[in-house]
């Protein structure tokens, strides 16, 4: 590539007007969400008033850029550069079929690189069948028995602020992420959890795909996503670049359905293995996590004018007890909290060592 090729990036939530200057410095590449270079585009961009003339053009994710209700911009993109493609409603099993005609190609050569597996072999799968109360103790005793950059998938913005809420109780020092948020934000969050080697992310399926962060060791799935294809992506987030990588499903019964058809549509023919817990470990654990729950509760119910001041004192009470427990701590210092994998296996003597504590 020549080495004065100018590339400019286009996406929404940053300021349009310093992506226009960059546009006006006519780059041979531009990166873009569909938003984003459409609206410049509707603007009269001048470097943009001949998209009908590229020469190449690649669209990441594509079966969920064209799904019906989705990226609207992303039709009329195409609609201007193939001359006013009409989108039909096609049955599932034509979708291969439907993307080609859409995008416009000719003579098309269609190369399968999917594994039988999905998922690389590098990857480690757990999971753990538990209450939604539960939830909250068995994330909070992974994060503390195993540390590294690890990343948290809901399935709501206000799962992750509740979880927020609560490991910022206790001291975890979460980083969020989701589509309310500005783009700005996002960014800085996801600079800061790739600069520390124990971050945590709480994140929505916005991170689910194109996500690109060095070094994830752990995915947790706090809440089982709803489809096998989110599955796969979230889980993908880990174990790149044939590094290891470890995933934890947290299914609560009423999710046992979607668990169900998560295995069924990748071809599992065994359940997902349970993932070891310590339950001298995790009495300790959720000792912790109800005191934070209950401050929690206290915070959401201050009742009526003369109960606050009895309440005030009570949380701080609570948060006193909580912070000495934090101070104490829960594993020997014999214990390294290495990242239970090796070679995609669990590694038992670590679980075994644990007991013995």
């Amino acid at each position: 590539m020549n080495d004065r090729m100018k590339i400019s990036v286009l996406v929404g939530g940053m300021a349009s007007e310093k992506q226009k200057r960059i546009l006006k410095k006519c780059p041979e590449i531009i990166v873009a969400t569909p938003g984003r270079l459409w609206e410049m585009i509707e603007e009269g961009e001048s470097h943009l008033s001949q998209i009908s003339n590229i020469r190449y053009l690649v669209i990441d994710e594509t079966d969920r850029m064209v799904e019906k209700g989705h990226f609207a911009e992303l039709t009329k993109i195409l609609d201007l550069i193939n001359g006013n493609f009409q989108i039909k409603v096609v049955k599932t099993k034509q979708k291969l079929e439907k993307l080609i005609n859409l995008i416009g190609m000719k003579d098309p050569k269609i190369i399968d690189i999917t594994k039988k597996t999905v998922l690389v072999d590098t990857l480690t799968e757990t999971q753990l069948m538990c209450s939604n109360e539960q939830k909250d103790y068995y994330l909070y005793y992974f994060l503390i028995m195993h540390p590294g950059r690890t990343l948290v998938f809901c399935n709501s913005k206000d799962c992750v602020r509740r979880l927020r809420s609560i490991l910022e109780l206790l001291e975890c020092h979460p980083l969020p992420l989701h589509a309310s948020m500005h783009q700005r934000q996002r960014l800085k969050n996801l600079e800061r959890f790739e600069q520390s080697e124990h971050g945590i992310l709480l994140s929505t399926d916005v991170a689910a795909r194109g996500l690109d962060i060095k070094g994830i060791e752990h995915v947790i799935h706090f809440q089982v996503p709803r489809t096998a294809e989110t599955y796969v992506h979230r889980s993908g987030r880990t174990a790149r670049a044939e590094n290891e990588g470890l995933s934890l499903l947290l299914i609560e019964p009423q999710d046992g359905v979607h668990y169900k058809r998560i295995c069924k549509t990748l071809n599992k023919e065994q359940s997902i293995p349970t993932f070891p817990i310590d339950h001298k470990i995790f009495k300790l654990v959720k000792d912790r996590v109800t005191l934070a729950h209950i401050d929690d509760n206290l915070l959401n119910d201050m009742g009526e004018q003369r109960e606050q001041a009895a309440k005030s004192r009570e949380i701080k009470a609570l948060k006193k007890q909580l912070k000495f427990m934090l101070s104490k701590p829960i594993t020997s210092q014999m214990f390294t909290g290495s990242f239970p994998t090796k070679s995609g296996k669990l590694i038992d003597r670590i679980f075994s060592f644990l007991r013995k504590l």
